[in-house]
Order: C-alpha cells, then sequence, then structure tokens
C-alpha cells in the first residue's frame, strides 16, 4: 500500500493541532488527547483512510532511525519522542482492537488528493464532465453521485459541467 506522507502530517497535525492551541505542549499522559479523537476517526472514516493512516504510522514506529519531523508541521516545536509517543497512541486509537498485518507500506511523496485517486475514491474531471457522465463512466446510480457529492449536485445539478481538474467523490 502507498501512503503519502502528506496523508500521515495532515492527520497526525490535525489530532495535535486543538490541544496544542490550548496547552501549548504535548500531553505526559496521552489519554488527555481522547476528547480530539472522535472528530479524527470520524474524518478518516469518512475518507477511507483508517487503514492508510495506521499502517503509515506503523511503519514510521517500526523505524528508529526514520526523521519525525518530516511527519509533523504544526506551529508548536516537538521533539522526535514526543512525536513517537502521539503516533503510538493514535495507532492504537485509529484501529483499536484490530490487529494490523504486516501488509507490505511505502510511504511516498504523492499528494492526498492523487492517492485518493489512485484508490477510487475519487475521480478527477479532465475534460468537461458532469455529475452524469461521471456517475456513468465510473458505474454509479445518480442518487449515490448525488448523496456522496452535494456541494456539486446543490450548485451543478446532473447536467452542468464540472471545471477541468476538479474531482467528485466515489465512495460515501
Amino acid at each position: 500500500m502507498r501512503v503519502p506522507r502528506e496523508l500521515i502530517k495532515y492527520y497526525f497535525d490535525y489530532a495535535v493541532s486543538d490541544y496544542l492551541d490550548e496547552n501549548q505542549d504535548i500531553p505526559s499522559d496521552m489519554s488527555e488527547l481522547d476528547e480530539y479523537m472522535p472528530n479524527l476517526k470520524a474524518t478518516l472514516m469518512n475518507n477511507h483512510e483508517q487503514l492508510s493512516f495506521a499502517l503509515g504510522l506503523k511503519l514510521l514506529l517500526e523505524d528508529p532511525d526514520v526523521d519525525l519531523q518530516e511527519f509533523y508541521g504544526y506551529n508548536f516545536p516537538l521533539e522526535d519522542e514526543e512525536i513517537r509517543a502521539v503516533m503510538d497512541y493514535l495507532l492504537k486509537v485509529v484501529l483499536p482492537n484490530k490487529p494490523i498485518g504486516h501488509e507490505s507500506v511505502v510511504i511516498t511523496k504523492d499528494s492526498i488528493e492523487d492517492n485518493r485517486i489512485e484508490r477510487d475514491l475519487l475521480y478527477k474531471i479532465n475534460s468537461e464532465q458532469t455529475l452524469e457522465t461521471v456517475a456513468q463512466k465510473c458505474g454509479l446510480t445518480l442518487d449515490f453521485i448525488r448523496k456522496a457529492n452535494p456541494y456539486w449536485y446543490e450548485t451543478l445539478g446532473y447536467s452542468c459541467p464540472i471545471e477541468v481538474g476538479r474531482t467528485v467523490k466515489l465512495k460515501l
């Protein structure tokens, strides 16, 4: 599985940013982050990225020589040990009670969007296309495409063209 570096960094920062804004330091007891986890877990689930994020964290935690600063980008400086402690906590929270196999994982420089397109979570508009033509091309019902893309449906309906380069969700 290909896991973008950007994906790990995004969700790591997402997990700690509110806590750091309020407390200016990583907690000594990671359970202090518990109240911030429902939003993280919901976002990961909505984007179908729980496994990708967990496998990326697992790979990083297994490598004592990796520079963890590459996977953290928020404004508060953290030491590698602090980042490692949070990653260990996140790994336990993201997929609790689910064994994570030893799937082949590669950390890439791909963008999150490109990774989602590669995994058929998104479809990139590359010519004059509508929600209707995307649904036909991808074998989806109009009802499904409407539910997965409420913004595009409410803004353009089924038959107005979507701007080239934009993306359409293919999974709920």
